[in-house]
């Protein structure tokens, strides 16, 4: 076998797909295939040019032949898709089921093929277990089609007030997506179709509730809150873990009235490990529940979001994954009053604080940002346990741990080079009074002598950059001079100061690569992808990051999705066929 020939028809091949004209490029995979008639990449490759041809029976044809060679999540679903475009909804299920088994642990693939498996569902008329799936898909990522698939498939099944809430997500979401307002419409029209019904059909029970038939539901349920702290409260006094199971009893009949309060501490003991009735995956149900049911500017959903990523970054119910959790966390921080927070969640957020965990630092050497927001959210757990009548153990906790960190974050600015050392202690100082730690802002300035004026953080030093923009130029600049641990340090402030910014960890992964960590590299890709899931780009260079490893199955992954979201990247398609090509051959 001729593998130059082999690479230079499959390189024709690529480039005619990528052009569009796909009989060429069919006719091209085709002599490929002649040449190299193992190679599983070039047959899942022509399989892609029969399905955008759609010729799906071919197309499936080809992804047989590529699964029998080597199989793969990627092929696996892109043979349910052709499937699912010829209405045989249970064998697009069956490859589904299977692509989802291979990207175990792998939440970015896995999202999408939850939601299209929802799809499949759909298709076939099973509107619970569509719901099911386009639930799992919310929950790792929160995305406005999912929402509103979910949203129709409720509407479908009658529940007007569960598909008006999951599209009004939707639009909060994507706002530029008449779609979404479209679809609000429908079920509208809908809800007023069935209520006219229903005024027709007296004996119907009625669609919706009367005001003073919910105001007694609603005050029921009241009760049973309160009630259930009051057992909460007992069980602080006495430990009597009888009055904590009173306390869940109490929450969840009020959860199941629709309470959300109810919902939010019935999961938190669900959550705990250490309660008798431990339910984590109903913790992790109920704190979902709440994000679908409640707008963003609801204490109850920021409180959700907090404690979901708190669960993602410390691994507690849900596996770790601490790109995603601090995402949630960020989201609710960014929405939430300070004194809507509780104690115990402030004192969680300041120990990731202390960690790195925002900018994905070192644990024994975190930003300077996030030693700020260590001491930040270490005070406000103070405050807030004073407010909750807390054990005074628990409050001199955090009190001691507010001023460690304020004396580490004095060491970190006074102990490293003499040449960083103005920078640091300006940045310092910025970062201090950008979360109003205005008074411990004044002391540092004094004992370091600096000047403290209303238009700069400090006098004495150059300023470093105070915006994720002002970050991201500096660093490219550095990176272009080839300053590669200054860049890192440009772009991980641009990470602590917004960090849903997709650019701040795609440039710092850029960095970390430039400088030959590859492994930090991957991380910071991964980051940046779970941000825009969608980003073709940022696949194809994880993807050629992870051949270079020889991690082929991550990395044809990675090339599959690419090519999915961009069919014609002719980049990706030339480095998964040479990849194909060399794991035929055994490298």
């Amino acid at each position: 076998m001729n593998y130059n020939e082999v690479s230079l028809v499959a390189g024709m091949a690529c480039s005619a797909l990528e052009e569009g004209n796909l009989d060429s490029a069919v006719m091209l995979f085709t002599r490929a295939i002649d040449l190299d008639g193992g190679n599983a990449a070039l047959y899942e490759l022509r399989g892609t040019a029969y399905s955008m041809q759609k010729d799906w029976r071919s197309a499936i044809g080809d992804f047989d032949r590529a699964i029998r060679l080597a199989p793969s999540a990627g092929a696996y679903s892109s043979r349910a898709y052709a499937h699912q475009n010829m209405d045989e909804h249970d064998r697009a299920i069956g490859d589904f089921d299977a692509a989802i088994s291979m990207a175990a642990g792998d939440d970015q693939k896995r999202h999408y093929y939850y939601s299209m498996r929802g799809s499949a569902h759909l298709g076939k008329g099973d509107l619970d277990r569509a719901i099911e799936d386009f639930g799992k898909a919310i929950s790792i990522q929160d995305l406005a089609p999912f929402r509103s698939q979910r949203g129709l498939a409720y509407e479908e099944k009658g529940l007007y007030d569960k598909a008006l809430a999951d599209l009004e997500q939707a639009i909060r979401l994507d706002p530029g997506e008449q779609d979404w307002r479209d679809q609000r419409d429908f079920v509208l029209e809908s809800v007023r179709a069935a209520r006219a019904k229903a005024a027709q059909e007296p004996v119907a029970a009625p669609l919706t509730e009367t005001p003073a038939h919910r105001e007694k539901v609603e005050s029921a349920s009241e009760k049973l809150y309160q009630s259930g702290w009051e057992s909460r409260s007992k069980y602080g006094r006495t430990h009597d873990m009888g009055d904590l199971l009173e306390a869940a009893r109490l929450w969840r009949e009020a959860a199941g009235e629709g309470h959300m309060k109810a919902k939010l501490w019935l999961a938190d003991l669900y959550s705990n490990p250490s309660f008798p009735d431990h339910r984590p995956d109903e913790a992790v149900g109920l704190l979902t529940e709440i994000m679908a049911e409640c707008p963003d500017s609801d204490p109850c959903w920021q409180r959700a979001a907090a404690d979901l990523g708190l669960m993602h970054c410390e691994g507690r119910t849900v596996p770790r994954d601490t790109g995603k959790g601090w995402g949630l966390i960020s989201k609710a921080l960014q929405v939430a009053k300070p004194e809507d927070l509780s104690a115990t969640t402030a004192i969680r957020v300041a120990l990731l604080c202390s960690i790195g965990v925002p900018s994905s630092s070192l644990a024994d050497d975190p930003s300077v940002e996030d030693l700020v927001m260590a001491v930040k959210y270490f005070g406000l757990a103070a405050e807030l346990a004073e407010r909750e009548g807390a054990a005074e153990e628990y409050r001199n906790l955090a009190r001691e741990q507010r001023d460690a960190h304020v004396d580490r974050l004095k060491s970190k600015a006074t102990d490293g080079p003499p040449a960083a050392r103005g920078e640091l202690q300006n940045a310092t100082i910025a970062s201090l009074r950008r979360h109003n730690l205005n008074d411990t802002a004044a002391r540092f300035a004094r004992e370091w002598g600096l000047q403290i004026t209303d238009s700069a953080p400090a006098q004495g030093a150059a300023a470093p950059p105070s915006t994720a923009d002002q970050c991201l130029q500096s660093g490219e600049a550095r990176l272009e001079r080839g300053d590669y641990e200054g860049a890192i340090g440009d772009f991980d402030r641009a990470a602590s100061l917004e960090p849903g910014n997709a650019m701040a960890y795609s440039m710092r992964a850029f960095a970390y690569n430039a400088k030959g960590d590859c492994d930090r590299a991957i991380e910071d890709f991964g980051r940046a992808i779970y941000i825009l899931p969608e980003d073709a780009t940022l696949l194809y260079m994880r993807g050629t990051l992870y051949a270079n490893q020889g991690r082929d199955d991550k990395a044809l992954a990675d090339l599959d999705r690419a090519i999915q979201l961009r069919p014609g990247y002719s980049e990706a398609i030339e480095v998964r066929a040479s990849l194909g090509s060399a794991i035929k051959t055994g490298r």
